[in-house]
């Protein structure tokens, strides 16, 4: 793919408003580590009073264009974006370090399918999951480490719903296609979102590529004065919300702690069915990880759902008035992350749902906690019953973890098991917290700094994780070794247990552990060769 890449030509779109310095390193980084790309450099300076002008004008590769005013992100964007000859833009933050293969790495990314229409970096400082672990301590080891971490692999290549706008290389024609970012978002923040969900809109993917990575300092621009930044970002989020309709951060989560619930083989072929699905995002990233799986999902929010209909089979509307037309027992695995307190019937909805499960299906939920220690807090002052943020707007139905516990169970979902996520506490929570204790027991106390309570529950009282242990015990006590043996590997194959879920029970279970890992080898072998 490299040798094309000189078919191609990048225009490069830097926004400046002072902070020289970071400047001159981004420019000096893309002209030492820009190689076998063609690409042209745009500056557009918002009026910069701190020597930045007359630094940009002896710089004879760079056009530049000069605002007497700070016209803010999104138009100085697009004042580069119709000075551009390329036919790849690239919307760079000029507070970034670029590193050696990174624009042929996200040129080839780009160029690989049609159905591409802008790719995006990893990076040390960035918001919504695109972020990396890093380790450099200097400019060196930033070059080193990025050096390694900068090698062209399509299998890294994430299907997203959002790029974050520091690092956005888009095809031209798409710009083209769907227009220029909306300036209604100046002076900036959230105009990426906006373009994004344009771009998906009319039918392209958004990737982001894991094999390129490149520094960002991070929000120079807006950082100075936290107020003015604080006042922006919730103006241009009430700007979003009006013209889309969705709040861009609850609708946009990527429920990892859901992910972590879900236990099968990468390459099986699972149904997943997302009640309440927001833009998918949740069920995107399962696709990345579960690459066969079929994604379903059911979201009232049209907007939203248009979104998510471009990657997995949504039905919109309210999850108890639409119609379940789909096959009974279809689904491995159903989500209800923060539904059941806006239902009107969530007890109904449960016993309805159920038939709709595998016989070994799994139910996830994430449930608010009636007795977190800010809930308590709000009772205590007399305003919990009409305090819409207590339980997130319209929330009709509260419960403890107890509750739902024995609802489930009553419901005949079996091997219930769940666990608290922990909220934030100030200081004076903390205060009351310990007195609540003092009353009621540390065995409380859990409960009390648990905001939110993520359960399983599975369709069937079948309880593979025992039936595991029982014949790795039979094997080891040389019990019908061989039938074992194919029982083990038939799991493996076919049911949600792992390699490493084995080698985990024989940890915890099994004596003659050596044993039992020389047959786990080969049943990992004869896992390979199927």
């Amino acid at each position: 793919m490299k040798k094309n890449l000189d078919k191609h030509k990048v225009s490069i779109i830097i926004l400046t408003y002072n902070n020289l310095e970071y400047t001159k390193k981004c420019l000096e980084s893309i002209r030492k580590y820009t190689t076998e790309v063609d690409y042209e450099l745009i500056v557009v300076d918002n009026s910069s009073n701190d020597g930045t002008k007359d630094w940009l004008k002896q710089n004879s590769d760079i056009k530049c264009i000069f605002n007497e005013v700070n016209l803010g992100f999104p138009i100085g964007c697009n004042q580069g974006i119709l000075a551009s000859t390329g036919d790849s833009i690239l919307l760079l933050n000029n507070d970034v370090i670029v590193t050696p293969n990174w624009l042929s790495n996200l040129m080839i990314a780009l160029w690989s399918s049609d159905e591409i229409g802008a790719v995006g970096a990893v990076t040390n400082s960035c918001s919504y999951y695109q972020t990396i672990e890093v380790d450099y301590k200097d400019y060196d080891e930033l070059i080193e480490f990025s050096t390694k971490h900068n090698i062209s692999d399509p299998s890294k290549w994430e299907q997203r719903i959002k790029l974050i706008g520091f690092c956005m290389l888009i095809k031209k024609e798409v710009v083209n296609y769907i227009g220029l970012l909306d300036e209604r978002f100046t002076p900036g923040n959230y105009e990426d979102d906006d373009y994004s969900y344009r771009i998906m809109n009319k039918g392209y993917k958004l990737m982001l590529c894991k094999d390129t990575f490149i520094h960002h300092y991070g929000s120079t621009s807006f950082k100075r004065d936290s107020v003015s930044t604080n006042n922006i970002m919730l103006t241009n989020h009430n700007k979003f919300m009006e013209k889309w309709g969705f709040d861009p951060g609850s609708m946009t989560l990527i429920r990892y702690e859901v992910m972590s619930r879900i236990r099968c083989l990468k390459n099986k072929e699972i149904n997943i069915l997302d009640v309440g699905c927001g833009c998918g995002a949740t069920c995107l990233k399962l696709r990345d990880v579960y690459p066969k799986a079929k994604l379903f999902g059911i979201e009232k929010n049209t907007a939203a759902a248009k979104i998510a209909s471009n990657f997995m089979k949504v039905k919109i509307g309210d999850a108890e008035a639409i119609e379940f037309d789909y096959e009974e027992s279809l689904f491995d695995y159903i989500i209800l992350s923060e539904i059941l307190q806006h239902l009107k019937k969530p007890i109904e909805f449960l016993k309805h749902i159920k038939k709709y499960l595998k016989p070994h299906g799994s139910l996830i939920l994430i449930i608010p906690n009636a007795m977190y220690i800010d809930k308590i807090k709000h009772l205590i002052n007399g305003d919990w019953l009409y305090d819409n943020q207590s339980f997130g707007e319209g929330s009709l139905w509260i419960c403890t973890f107890t509750d739902i516990y024995k609802i489930l169970v009553d419901h005949h979902y079996f091997n219930v098991r769940g666990e608290g996520i922990l909220g934030y506490l100030s200081q004076e929570d903390y205060q009351l917290l310990d007195r609540l204790v003092d009353i009621c027991g540390q065995h409380m106390r859990l409960q009390y700094i648990s905001n939110r309570y993520i359960l399983v529950a599975d369709n069937s009282d079948y309880d593979i994780e025992t039936e595991l242990k029982f014949i790795l015990r039979r094997i080891e006590n040389d019990i019908d070794i061989e039938n074992g043996i194919e029982k083990l590997l038939k799991f493996v194959l076919s049911e949600n247990i792992s390699i490493e879920d084995i080698d985990h029970s024989i940890e915890k279970n099994i004596m003659l552990k050596d044993k039992l890992r020389k047959i786990l080898n080969v049943i990992s072998l004869e896992e390979k060769n199927e």
